[in-house]
C-alpha cells in the first residue's frame, strides 16, 4: 500500500505565502489554496498520489489513477462510487448497498446526496 501523508511542509507554506497583488501586498485566494492543498495526498517522492474530493461531508472519496483508473472511490474499500450510484439507481436500498460493499449508511447517503444535487 501507499505511505502517503498530506503536504504540510515549509516549501508548500512558503508557495502560499506568495501568492500576493503586487501593487499593494495584498494576499489573495491564500486560504483557498491552502484548504485545497490539504487534499491533495502526496507520496515520499514529493509527487502528489491522489486527491481526497472535496464535495462530500461523511464519505472520503479518493481519486487515485493508480486505482479505478483514476475514477472516484472510497478511500476505505476503493469500491468505485459510479459502483454505488447504479445500484441506487437500479432501485436497491441504501442499507443493502452500504452492507454490501462494506461502507456506512452515511458515506453511502452522501455519495447519494452529491450526486443528486448535481443532477439537479
Amino acid at each position: 500500500m501507499y505511505e502517503w501523508s498530506t503536504h504540510d511542509d515549509i516549501t508548500s507554506q512558503e508557495s502560499i505565502a506568495g501568492l500576493v497583488i503586487v501593487r499593494n501586498g495584498q494576499q489573495v485566494f491564500r486560504d483557498i489554496v491552502a484548504q485545497y492543498l490539504q487534499r491533495i495526498i502526496w507520496g515520499k517522492d514529493g509527487y502528489p498520489l491522489m486527491l481526497q474530493l472535496p464535495l462530500y461531508r461523511q464519505a472520503r472519496i479518493l481519486a487515485d489513477p493508480a486505482r479505478a483508473f483514476g475514477q472516484p472511490i472510497f478511500a476505505q474499500s476503493a469500491t468505485k462510487v459510479a459502483d454505488v450510484l447504479q445500484r441506487f439507481g437500479a432501485g436497491d436500498a441504501l442499507t443493502s448497498i452500504a452492507d454490501d460493499y462494506g461502507l456506512s449508511f452515511a458515506e453511502v447517503e452522501d455519495v447519494v446526496r452529491v450526486a443528486s444535487s448535481r443532477a439537479s
